[in-house]
């Protein structure tokens, strides 16, 4: 049941989501027993509006969220990319000033990255950083590839981890007109995973964006730690 014009905005939203990568919509079905059944995330003209769909249909507004007042790293993590992920899954992005947390329900519904990512900067080379990541939650690293043509750039990464169960996976999202959904380039079983060093790498010839994604979604209570390096070596093809 429900307002009909609610129904129709959330399934206006839903096709949106598939026509339009330059704004993001965002849907996470909630478990049962909650007030409301979805959060949807809608980015227009500068503006970040969330709305919750309640039972029967109804939509309920939050405060916007101007982007202006957020900082580039932030603005980095509202969306483009579209990430296939366990349901329900968490984009995790952690700045000076908050932590933000989106919510997806499929692979048609995507956190990922405006076009304000092109800015994001490579960490540094040979830099370990620390790494908390929340429970039910994952963590999304994006590294940009420059991809100049005659070249082609190895990326190198380690990670280690203290706590066991930690999944990881690494995506790469090439840039132009006949770009697809990201290609799966990497993946560390969470069932099989255990403490240690985790090692891998991947080449590529053409400008892009290299996602790695730490995914702690399975744990209720515990956060995982874990330190990593990234390490890049650009060769003549």
């Amino acid at each position: 049941g429900g307002s009909g014009g609610s129904v129709a905005r959330l399934k206006q939203i839903r096709t949106a989501t598939r026509q339009y990568r330059g704004k993001l919509y965002v849907l996470s079905r909630q478990v049962h027993g909650m007030k409301w059944r979805a959060r949807v995330a809608e980015l227009d003209g500068g503006t970040l509006r969330l709305f919750k769909v309640h039972r029967g249909g109804r939509l309920s507004h939050s405060k916007p969220l101007l982007l202006r007042d957020l900082d580039a790293a932030e603005v980095a993590m509202v969306a483009r990319s579209r990430m296939i992920a366990p349901t329900p899954f968490v984009f995790q992005l952690v700045t000076p000033h908050r932590t933000l947390l989106f919510c997806g329900e499929d692979e048609t519904v995507a956190c990922a990255w405006m076009h304000a990512i092109r800015s994001v900067a490579t960490p540094p080379p040979l830099a370990a950083r620390e790494l908390r990541v929340k429970p039910r939650t994952r963590f999304v690293l994006p590294v940009r590839v420059d991809g100049i043509a005659g070249e082609e750039t190895t990326f190198t990464w380690e990670w280690h981890v203290v706590d066991k169960d930690l999944g990881f996976e690494g995506y790469f999202e090439a840039e132009g007109e006949d770009a697809q959904y990201p290609t799966l380039v990497a993946k560390w079983n969470r069932h099989t995973a255990q403490a240690g060093k985790v090692f891998g790498t991947y080449t590529v010839r053409r400008p892009g964006v290299l996602m790695l994604c730490w995914d702690n979604t399975y744990s209720v209570f515990t956060p995982k730690h874990l330190t990593y390096t990234i390490t890049k070596e650009t060769t003549p093809v």
